[in-house]
């Protein structure tokens, strides 16, 4: 059966399709103009052009081979894109109003399928679930990104626009053997210090704070111009950490977590990019 919408707010049907590739926290599809030699058909595919009309369709996807290597005509899976007239990518709540078409240019796209800190004494976990999608123009420094996670524990009544706010960063361990305690530090291959996502000296996973509403879901998208998901700053392979708490951007000198971190507090949720 075709996947009708690839980006789909509530719920990432492919790794339904692919069970082997959620063990491995995500993985990374390319979009190009003009692939051949792919099935239509989930868990079937081949080496070979098949010569049909799926081949120069620009509206289809296609999600590489799993065991990695690269070839000319490479074999591999092909997904309809649902598309309104405007050939923007359909989304509910139509937050991205000019995403590209896949079929002009080429596009990396990752995801992070988020999952709660189960780390953390019972006390502390918060029930945050939902999946973060990046994309980027090849060439382009522009990295965008859409966060949607449900299960954060809002106070409704609250009336200080912080307690609604969560530190994000990219920390450098793709590793979630402890929950979200082994991903390590903050991605800062450039050993800089800690600040906001606009700022000129910054971390390359400082991505600021997203902000939930009264019901604990977030769903916002924003662009990066220093992470990238190829090259010398790639995060691709490594984590995304959401924190309880709102991160201070590193303007507090005097206290070393706000420095190092921006004394976000405990890491309730992450995924693996």
């Amino acid at each position: 059966r075709h996947v009708r919408h690839l980006v789909d707010d509530n719920e990432l049907r492919l790794l339904r399709l692919f069970p082997a590739l959620e063990s491995r926290g995500g993985f990374l599809v390319r979009g190009s103009e003009g692939m051949h030699g792919a099935s239509s058909r989930p868990g079937h595919h081949h080496h070979g052009s098949r010569g049909g009309e799926d081949d120069e369709n620009p509206n289809l996807l296609h999600v590489p081979h799993q065991h990695g290597h690269k070839h000319s005509g490479e074999g591999g899976l092909r997904f309809p894109l649902n598309r309104p007239e405007n050939n923007l990518i359909h989304r509910d709540d139509a937050l991205v109003q000019g995403e590209p078409r896949l079929s002009e240019t080429e596009y990396d796209f990752a995801i992070c399928r988020v999952r709660p800190n189960t780390a953390l004494p019972v006390d502390q976990q918060q029930p945050v679930n939902g999946l973060i999608s990046l994309w980027q123009q090849k060439e382009s420094k522009d990295l965008n990104v859409h966060v949607h996670v449900t299960g954060f524990k809002a106070n409704a009544s609250a009336r200080d626009h912080r307690a609604y706010m969560h530190g994000m960063h990219v920390h450098v361990e793709g590793n979630l053997t402890e929950s979200c305690q082994s991903t390590g530090a903050h991605f800062n291959p450039t050993a800089t210090v800690h600040g906001d996502r606009r700022a000129s000296i910054r971390h390359v996973g400082d991505f600021g704070n997203i902000a939930c509403d009264k019901h604990g879901i977030t769903n916002v998208v924003f662009t990066d111009t220093v992470a990238s998901l190829t090259g010398p700053s790639s995060i691709v392979g490594r984590s995304i950490n959401i924190h309880a708490h709102m991160d201070d951007l590193g303007k507090n000198p005097h206290i070393p977590a706000s420095v190092s971190s921006g004394n976000a507090g405990p890491r309730i949720a992450c995924c693996i990019i």
